[in-house]
């Protein structure tokens, strides 16, 4: 009978350590081959910061990385909110070959969008774009706001952005294999 009880609480020790690892782990897009357009809106976490005052290196700190939550909604929508929403996913190259792709924030009158690419905490990568950043600060020009990606063979990389805006807070993301979005753009030309 003891072996039982032992036996049980480790079991459940083991779900409970599991889960609390995951607390802070952003949702994994999986970029696999032949599909070339992944909305992301369900697989991301959001965390609201209605005094506009942290940076990416507060969001990536352990008190509040735990406090994202889940997206339940195949698109962000804030409806009119002052506050800077952040939203985070972590995107995943499987394959053994270098994956170019392009995240599209198609809601083209937001001010502000700043992204950030972090590995263990760290920002290696960061981009600006929005109604309000120079056309020269911008990764790609486009009408929407777009950001290039390159992931290397069998990796992960957790991606940041940072919306602000006067108006309305709609978060409409796509990752788009570049081929495809060039096709995209042709067809809507």
């Amino acid at each position: 009978m003891n072996k039982i009880h032992i036996t049980f609480f480790s079991i459940l020790l083991l779900f409970i350590l599991a889960d609390s690892i995951n607390l802070s782990a952003a949702p994994v897009v999986v970029l696999e081959e032949g599909n070339g357009y992944y909305p992301i809106g369900l697989n991301l976490e959001y965390l609201e910061d209605k005094e506009k005052k942290w940076t990416i290196n507060d969001i990536t700190s352990q008190e509040l990385s735990i406090r994202f939550q889940d997206s339940t909604q195949k698109t962000l929508n804030f409806k009119y909110s002052a506050s800077n929403i952040w939203v985070r996913f972590t995107l995943k190259n499987p394959s053994n070959t270098e994956r170019r792709v392009l995240l599209e924030h198609s809601h083209p009158f937001m001010n502000k969008v700043n992204f950030f690419l972090v590995d263990l905490n760290s920002v290696i990568i960061s981009k600006k774009s929005g109604i309000l950043a120079e056309r020269n600060e911008r990764d790609v020009f486009d009408r929407n706001h777009i950001f290039s990606l390159v992931l290397q063979p069998n990796s992960e990389i957790t991606t940041y952005l940072c919306f602000s805006n006067t108006g309305r807070m709609y978060i409409p993301l796509t990752i788009w294999d570049t081929l495809d979005f060039i096709k995209k753009i042709q067809v809507n030309s």
